[in-house]
Order: structure tokens, then C-alpha cells, then sequence
């Protein structure tokens, strides 16, 4: 499989590269009322409107400032696109998966290990488990709010 490697709170993580639509700079992002804590927003991104996760309170415990040095991983999930929040980007790397240690509990959205050509361990996440059910409602309402107004 190959990864989108990328670096988020000083920890490295991968998302399947096939899911990825692109890497940008980040954006102006609007911000959305009364939505989770989590989402830091949409932005317009080809002309949609793409939801903003900052991953680092499911993965790190707490929301970070924003950056403007940050990036956005803009990737599919399901029917939906979403816009990731990182630090910085890696780039690609293939390589065969290694499921967590039968003594580790992985939560649902860690789909196994890599490691990076400096043997860093890479841990692999699947962003349509990453999200949790309030931010996936909160996507699907902006996708299907789009197709009423188009």
C-alpha cells in the first residue's frame, strides 16, 4: 500500500494514498457554529465546501492553535471529502502494512504500522473510522446542503 506520510504533533501518521485528492497550503478557513470541537471550520475547495478536522484532539488530546505554516490533507472519505489538518508533509512510501501488536489495544481508526526510510514507526489511520459520529453527521449535512442549493 502506498502512504501520504505527514506529521502532526511531532508524531508521524500515514493515510492511504489512494484516499488522498491533495495536499495544500493552509487556506482561510471559515469557521462553523456550534459545530464539534474538533472541526476548525470549511473551506472552499473547488468550488465545495470541505469540512476542516483537526485530527490532533482525537489523536493527541487537545486541540492546537492554528497554524498558518499547517497543511491540508484533503482526502476522500466514503462519499465525502474532508480537509485534515498537519503539520507538515512527508510524502509517499510503499510498504506492506504491519498489523499492532496483539498486546496493544489499537482504537478502530489505527489500521496498522509502517516505518519510514529513517526506521521511524508510521502509524496508519483510516479517516472514515478517524471521524467521529458528530463530524461525519456535520460532512454529510455540508454535502447534501450543497446539492439542494446546486
Amino acid at each position: 500500500m502506498t502512504s501520504l506520510l505527514c506529521t502532526l504533533g511531532g508524531e508521524l501518521y500515514g493515510f492511504d494514498a489512494a484516499s488522498v485528492d491533495e495536499v495544500v497550503r493552509m487556506p482561510w478557513v471559515t469557521a462553523v457554529a456550534e459545530s464539534p470541537a474538533d472541526v476548525r471550520g470549511v473551506v472552499d475547495y473547488r468550488g465545495s465546501l470541505v469540512v476542516v478536522i483537526d485530527p490532533a484532539l482525537r489523536l493527541l488530546g487537545a486541540l492546537r492553535p492554528m497554524s498558518v505554516d499547517a497543511f491540508l490533507v484533503v482526502l476522500r472519505a466514503g462519499p465525502d471529502r474532508v480537509a485534515l489538518v498537519v503539520d507538515q508533509v512527508h510524502g509517499l512510501r510503499d510498504a506492506v502494512a504491519r498489523p499492532p501488536p496483539d498486546a496493544f489495544t489499537a482504537p478502530p481508526f489505527v489500521v496498522g504500522h509502517v516505518e519510514d526510510d529513517a526506521g521511524n514507526l508510521v502509524t496508519l489511520l483510516d479517516v472514515t473510522t478517524l471521524l467521529r459520529d458528530d463530524v461525519r453527521e456535520l460532512v454529510v449535512r455540508t454535502r447534501t446542503s450543497q446539492q439542494v442549493l446546486a
